[in-house]
């Protein structure tokens, strides 16, 4: 009896110790004031033994230093990019008061510079260029003066609304309703950085009229005319003359020989022209000019050779039969070095340029 005791308490503690699990458990408990009841209520969960001097990250805590578990979340900081500095684009750099004001017409690249041909509105540069605080006033002042223009005379109600305005532009807007513009030519270089350096800059012609569309029928070429080396700039584009009278035309297109280095006219001609001028009867002029460049003494530098040719339509009133008169002149234009210009010894095809247009 002894032994079978002594082997049943062997065989009991093998049992027991056989069921012993060396994992901690931890059981889920009901939440304060409720019994655990069912299969839930002794539902064992493994739980991850952490290393000594840390401790484990709470659900939706953030585990940076500094902030203690069950904290609220931060908000994270949104990423703003740091501000570019500003690129002006070509508008800007070629007029920074009025970008707005500016129209492109045509632009050519060469040898990494751009040539550009563009019209700025006068009465928007004008604008522009006034104290803020005084161009509302003086606007206004003007429109008044103009209004009261008497309009029974078509001529001298012209020369009263121009005079009304502290300059043309406003003024011949008034008249023609269509606006009305300056050409210049510039020479540009975009920088890497997106800037845009004005290198050089040149008005061509002063108080046009253009129809108000995207752009005008140009003709614009960068080319080596007098064999010298360097580039000239070939500009031709069409011109509409505001008039005082209804019945008055004068337009036509002018023609630009140009130095790269400044942007000097070496050379500037009437390349068409049609004018009307009174009611008595058909009195119109056409004018048509073309250059022709050629090595005229022997100097290795290209000449022009200028031919215009002049047609008048005249009649004294609608009833007489209009008599047609037709004249050709032909001038040869030396290149001069000293100046870098052609010299012309007679002044071809310069009805399109009165003296108020600056070579």
């Amino acid at each position: 009896m002894r032994d079978r005791a002594e082997l049943l308490i062997v065989i009991l503690t093998l049992l027991v110790a056989g069921c012993d699990d060396p994992r901690p458990e931890r059981f889920t408990t009901a939440p304060s004031g409720e019994r655990p009841s069912g299969p839930a209520a002794l539902t064992p969960v493994t739980t991850r033994v952490e290393p000594p001097g840390s401790e484990p990250p709470t659900s939706g805590s953030d585990p940076s230093p500094g902030r203690a578990p069950g904290d609220p979340t931060p908000t994270p900081e949104p990423h703003v990019p740091s501000p570019e500095p500003p690129r002006p684009t070509l508008l800007e750099a070629l007029l920074p008061a009025a970008p707005d004001a500016v129209a492109i017409d045509a632009s050519r690249v060469h040898s990494g510079e751009e040539i550009v041909l563009f019209r700025v509105r006068g009465s928007a540069r004008w604008v522009a260029a006034q104290p803020p605080a005084t161009i509302e006033a003086a606007l206004e002042a003007a429109e008044e003066r103009a209004d009261a223009c008497d309009e029974s005379n078509e001529g001298s109600w012209a020369d009263c609304v121009l005079g009304a305005y502290p300059n043309p532009y406003h003024g011949w807007e008034r008249i023609h309703a269509t606006p009305v513009w300056d050409v210049e030519l510039a020479r540009v270089k975009h920088q890497p950085s997106g800037a845009v350096t004005v290198l050089a800059r040149r008005s061509l012609y002063e108080v046009i009229r253009v129809p108000d569309t995207p752009a005008m029928p140009v003709d614009l070429r960068v080319r080596d005319v007098d064999g010298d080396g360097d580039p000239e700039i070939t500009a031709v584009f069409p011109v509409d003359i505001p008039q005082h009278y209804s019945g008055e035309t004068t337009s036509g297109t002018v023609g630009f020989l140009l130095a790269w280095a400044d942007l000097h006219a070496q050379f500037r001609t009437t390349r068409q022209l049609h004018s009307e001028m009174g009611d008595a009867g058909p009195n119109t002029l056409t004018v048509e000019t073309t250059w022709r460049a050629i090595d005229l003494n022997a100097d290795g530098r290209a000449d022009l050779r200028v031919r215009e040719r002049r047609t008048r339509l005249d009649a004294d009133d609608p009833e007489s039969p209009a008599v047609e008169r037709t004249e050709t002149r032909t001038a040869d234009c030396l290149w001069q070095n000293a100046g870098d210009v052609w010299s012309c010894p007679v002044d071809l095809g310069a009805d399109l340029f009165p003296a108020a247009q600056a070579p």
